[in-house]
């Protein structure tokens, strides 16, 4: 006899088999869609903090390639007549490094549970932000310097104010009128005809008409006299003129959001010229408090300042520093500065050169490491061992169940408990060096 159709057995068990069939191709779905959530998850911090690295990284590059490793001691950088100005590529100063205090909450737990994270700052004097070089003529003891408007997008730069809010159509007649703004935190960069370098900070600019712009500065600078073979020659022909830049004076730092204390954001801040050069001049005598007055210390009540990155957990950075006498890299080799290899500890200080309690002397700094690490947009809430802070500071697993955010980790890739949280690491030869032949 013929069978037709299924008995019930053979339908439960197709059934079944369809059903497991089924569980499975979802269930692979599944994590290959949540896979690839959390591999575009950390693509995305990872391209965000490289736009962040690129940005420090050609700031301390550059640092002192436009401006001085060290004027002190810069045997192609000239002083001010009037004035002891020191301008160094980069500067630190008291209490920069290893910094904790801008966590919001719990940050004695956040310090016990890691050790190695930590918020530094450092301050670039020789940032390039102002992307021309220019000619400055009518120099001379007691006038102003005129920068003509013949180079082409000249006027348009230095009258349109980057960090301006107002949404009208600029002033671009009378470069007094927005440009004088941000003039008061900038220095003037002079080359003269052999070479060496000086600067001064910018005091005030006014109209010079249809031709550009005065530039008025804090102090004189030094004219050739009695024979020397440095300085710039007195000029009263106002086709007389020399290359010159406008150079900035920029702190990289980690602050709270107002918005949103637990967001921690990098920022690039610029501060006021003349008087950040006053203080550097003895870094050591400055401190956290100072460097923060330095934001707001021209008296025109604003703090121009862009966020760099957000969502920072870890921001380090020191330096390697050459031997006077020979130039070579001091200390331990490439690598081995990354991590204190028997106590996995940070560097205490960015170098020997960079301690302002010591030996300061910034133009031997030869090598920058940087490290920045950044929390993932969307953090991964189901691994057991990563740490969770609740909004009453608890720590622990009970913080985690109760929905609570990452509140610490461990900065280095290869130990567990890092997935949530992107680290990245480079090393920039400095230029400053390599541009002047200088040991200094």
């Amino acid at each position: 006899m013929i069978r037709r159709g299924f008995t019930l057995v053979e339908l439960l068990v197709a059934l079944a088999i369809g059903g497991i069939l089924s569980v499975l191709v979802y269930g692979l779905f599944d994590t290959t869609s949540d896979s690839l959530f959390e591999v575009e998850n950390l693509s995305d911090a990872n391209e965000r903090m490289r736009f962040a690295m690129d940005q420090v990284r050609n700031d301390i590059q550059m640092a002192g390639a436009h401006a001085s490793p060290d004027s002190e001691f810069d045997l192609w950088a000239l002083p001010g007549a009037l004035t002891t100005y020191r301008v160094m590529g980069i500067t630190t100063f008291s209490g920069a490094q290893n910094r904790r205090d801008q966590l919001p909450t719990a940050p004695q737990d956040i310090e016990a549970a890691n050790p190695d994270v930590s918020f530094d700052d450092f301050v670039v004097m020789g940032a390039y932000d102002y992307p021309i070089s220019f000619e400055v003529a009518g120099l001379r003891a007691g006038a102003d310097g005129l920068i003509r408007n013949n180079l082409r997008g000249l006027k348009r730069l230095y009258t349109v104010n980057p960090f301006g809010e107002n949404l009208t159509a600029p002033d671009v007649t009378n470069p007094a009128t927005v440009f004088g703004s941000m003039m008061d935190r900038r220095l003037l960069r002079v080359t003269d005809r052999q070479g060496k370098v000086q600067f001064a900070a910018v005091t005030g600019v006014s109209n010079a008409g249809a031709i550009g712009m005065n530039v008025t500065t804090d102090t004189d600078f030094i004219y050739k006299a009695g024979g020397q073979e440095f300085g710039l020659d007195v000029s009263f022909d106002g086709d007389v003129a020399y290359e010159s830049a406008f150079i900035d004076i920029f702190r990289y730092h980690v602050e709270a959001d107002p918005l949103d204390p637990s967001n921690m954001r990098l920022m690039r801040t610029r501060l006021c010229g003349e008087t950040a050069l006053t203080a550097f001049d003895t870094p050591s005598a400055v401190n956290l408090a100072a460097v923060e007055g330095l934001e707001d210390d021209c008296g025109d009540g604003t703090v121009q300042e862009v966020v760099i990155a957000d969502r920072v957990a870890d921001f380090q950075v020191w330096f390697d520093c050459a031997d006077p006498n020979t130039g070579a890299i001091e200390g331990s080799e490439f690598f081995s500065n990354w991590v204190d290899a028997v106590n996995e500890e940070s560097p205490g200080i960015g170098g020997a050169c960079m301690d302002v309690s010591g030996t300061y002397r910034p133009g031997r700094a030869r090598r920058a490491h940087i490290r920045l690490s950044m929390y993932a947009p969307q953090e991964r809430k189901d691994l057991r061992h990563y740490r969770f802070e609740d909004a009453d500071g608890n720590i622990g697993d009970d913080a985690r169940d109760n929905g609570a955010r990452l509140a610490t980790f461990d900065p280095f890739p290869d130990i567990d408990g890092a997935a949530p949280v992107v680290t990245l690491q480079t090393s920039v030869e400095m230029t400053n060096h390599a541009y002047r032949n200088s040991r200094l």
